[in-house]
């Protein structure tokens, strides 16, 4: 949520304890622009150590710091800033062993081409009189210095921490948590991205203090589309009155043979309550986690249901497409995700060589190698292959074909319909053939077409969002979890419980729909499968009101629900 409020510190203390009041069992971050800033906040929250075990106030360069202890292994022992008396000797010493003059001025101007060349790496600027090779040295031995000095500097202090925030997720400890971002107009852009990052890896509501100036709310806007605009006191926001709005239950399941329950919610978060509610008590009733299944057809929706199971200490996953070869899901998911996001190495890795492409393990380890002095992704390191003289010309043109390919594929991705580009992937990558070859009558061209019918199915309701199905295909179910399954992943699996969730009008059927008649009949047949698809009971659910596109729209029952008897 983004609060609109004055600066001072009175205003924060009364911010920070609002959303203490509703955190509940979470810990609160609060992240500042300074230390004053910190300082002035943690003694206005002065107490006994169990008032304030929950809660957290640091400026954004402390937390950096902490972040990076706690993602780097290497810096588990503690992390250094160099200041830049400490970046000049450092530099020094390095241009000696290079043979270049260690003049006051070549210090200084290596420090510019070293700080250029970190953003601007890849680029067309010449940032130094060095030749390039020699400048990137000169980073490579920059860089090798500060790690052997378990130390940063001022560059990578900030940047560090975000990309491993958002390339390796997976290494920050997992925990609830909600964050606090203050003073909002006054952050950097390095510090903007870390509170960013931070908070988007959280998940949980963000209260930005301080009313942002114009281009600093479309920036909020959107790194969190899902966020209301309020004010002091929150008590008074839509978010936090529906938390506390009545449920009503229509019917009451188990009693006899009743297998449908339909729940009217008041807004999604009503919704996603309810359904946490009737998980926890299913699960004291004895139903395993992986026998219950809850449906979406917008990612939005998913979105607040697992903020809403995570809140409850509900385990949870989300089902994505899975093939019954391992081997083939892994290269698939490779492609697909090299076509979001060409600099995914372990994609490009992994679809570089399946099928071959004349490229050996060894070229791409030297690749590998020269990408990492560089700073650079295996893929954006092509061009710069020439600096390999132990890369044969066939090797390096096969890697610019390679590359080639994925432009051509990611300039599709937003205009092209996904379950179309799929097709072409596999196609023009080669895969499908060299698949089918190797796996012989073992090939699961079964789940292919699957995963053809879910590209159909996001491309309808989402839209053309590659990035999105991608994100929705990849995630992999765990044992002992309640399976949050996307209404075309659902058919062919087996669930005592099955929740269909958001039946409303204009999505359940879509309004696209109703200008293709078989469409529409392709929907409702859709919608009575899986009616009758739990072994069970089926719980139907749907608001009166739901967030759409940031703006809070009144809705309707489906009137597929309207038609169905006793409901």
């Amino acid at each position: 949520m983004l609060v609109r409020a004055a600066s001072d510190i009175d205003t924060a203390v009364e911010l920070i304890r609002q959303v203490q009041a509703i955190a509940g069992d979470a810990t609160l971050i609060v992240l500042t622009a300074t230390d004053q800033r910190a300082a002035a906040l943690q003694a206005a929250f002065r107490g006994p150590p169990t008032a304030r075990r929950r809660l957290t106030i640091e400026s954004c360069r402390n937390h950096a710091k902490r972040l990076l202890r706690e993602l780097d292994p290497h810096y588990r022992r503690g992390v250094r800033v160099l200041d830049a008396s400490q970046r000049r000797a450092v530099t020094r010493d390095l241009l000696r062993q290079l043979g270049f003059p260690a003049t006051s001025a070549a210090v200084e101007h290596s420090l510019l081409a070293l700080s250029r060349m970190k953003s601007q790496l890849g680029g067309d600027a010449v940032v130094s009189a060095f030749a390039a090779s020699q400048q990137l040295e000169l980073l490579s031995r920059y860089d090798r210095a500060l790690h052997a000095r378990r130390a940063v500097d001022a560059d990578d202090l900030l940047a560090r921490p975000v990309r491993l925030l958002r390339h390796d997720p997976a290494r920050l400890t997992a925990g609830s948590s909600l964050v606090v971002i203050d003073q909002y107009n006054q952050l950097s852009p390095p510090e903007l991205e870390l509170v960013t990052a931070v908070a988007q890896r959280a998940g949980g509501p963000v209260a930005v203090f301080t009313a942002p100036d114009e281009a600093r709310r479309d920036r909020f806007r959107l790194d969190f589309p899902d966020a209301v605009e309020t004010e002091l006191p929150l008590t008074t926001t839509p978010a936090l009155a529906a938390a506390t709005a009545r449920r009503r239950v229509l019917a009451a399941w188990p009693s006899g043979e009743e297998r449908r329950v339909s729940y009217q919610a008041t807004d999604e978060v009503d919704e996603a309550g309810f359904i946490a509610a009737e998980i926890a008590r299913l699960r004291r009733g004895g139903l395993s986690p992986t026998d219950m299944a809850v449906t979406y057809r917008l990612g939005a929706t998913a979105d607040t249901l697992q903020e809403a199971f995570r809140r409850a200490s509900i385990p949870v996953s989300r089902v994505g497409w899975c093939a019954d070869d391992h081997d083939t899901r892994l290269d698939v998911l490779a492609y697909l995700r090299l076509v979001a996001d060409s600099d995914n190495d372990a994609a490009f890795a992994r679809a570089l060589g399946r099928p071959s492409r004349g490229v050996p393990a060894a070229a791409v380890a030297s690749l590998s190698q020269l990408a990492g002095s560089l700073k650079l992704s295996l893929s954006a390191t092509i061009p710069h292959a020439a600096m390999l003289s132990s890369l044969p010309a066939r090797t390096r043109l096969a890697l610019r074909q390679f590359r080639a390919q994925l432009a051509g594929w990611h300039a599709l991705k937003d205009t092209m319909p996904l379950a179309d580009l799929v097709d072409r992937l596999l196609e023009e990558s080669g895969y499908l053939a060299w698949a089918q070859h190797r796996l012989a009558g073992r090939f699961p061209i079964g789940q292919i077409d699957r995963l053809r019918l879910a590209a159909v199915e996001f491309d309808r309701v989402e839209g053309r969002n590659w990035a999105g199905f991608v994100e929705a295909m990849t995630t992999a179910e765990a044992d002992d979890t309640v399976r949050l399954v996307s209404w075309s992943q659902l058919a062919g699996r087996d669930y005592a419980v099955v929740f269909l969730t958001g039946l409303e009008d204009e999505a359940v059927p879509p309004g696209s729909a109703f200008t293709d008649v078989s469409a529409l009949e392709a929907e409702r047949s859709h919608f009575e499968a899986l009616k009758g698809h739990a072994r069970v009971c089926t719980f139907l659910t749907y608001a009166l009101r739901r967030t759409m596109d940031g703006k809070v729209v009144v809705r309707d029952p489906s009137w597929y629900l309207v038609e169905t008897p006793a409901l």
